[in-house]
């Protein structure tokens, strides 16, 4: 038996599942497994990480804004924890390119001044235009994204 199997109990197990393959952006069915006892706040066994850190983490580009949106609003995961690879939630989601997540986040209390894995926090990031090494394969719009940045400094 593979080790990760028992890193969630059911039904936090087939939460995780769902959030990072196909169904990612299934509202509904996300619903309904949170109806059965999924919890996105729970903590993995092995690692700490919550479902909601490690679904961003693992797949993010697959989750629709909609889901994440709702899992935020109804669920208020931790925005400003660091876990597994030093990235907040709003990291992620700058890295990823979502600026509408990325505002509605900022919305809910995402720290802008959280420093990063590279001692910078993300408006320095984007400003300098110092990256994560895999920052050109995403294309983000950096003048997008400082703008915004800047509309939450003031």
């Amino acid at each position: 038996m593979n080790p990760q199997d028992n890193e969630f109990t059911f039904p936090n197990r087939q939460l995780l599942g769902m959030l990072t393959h196909s169904k990612a952006s299934d509202l509904e069915a996300v619903k309904e497994l949170i109806a059965e006892g999924g919890d996105i706040n729970a903590k993995s066994l092995i690692d700490g990480e919550t479902i909601f850190y490690k679904a961003l983490d693992i797949n993010i580009e697959e989750i629709s804004d909609e889901v994440i949106i709702y899992l935020i609003e109804n669920y208020q995961p931790n925005l400003n924890e660091n876990q597994g690879d030093d990235m907040t939630p709003l990291e992620m989601a700058v890295m990823d390119n979502r600026v509408n997540l990325v505002r509605f986040m900022l919305s809910k209390g995402a720290d802008l001044f959280m420093v990063g894995e590279e001692g910078l926090n993300i408006i320095e990031i984007a400003k300098g235009e110092r990256t994560y090494h895999d920052i050109h394969k995403t294309g983000i719009d950096y003048n997008e994204m400082v703008e915004l940045f800047e509309s939450f400094e003031k």
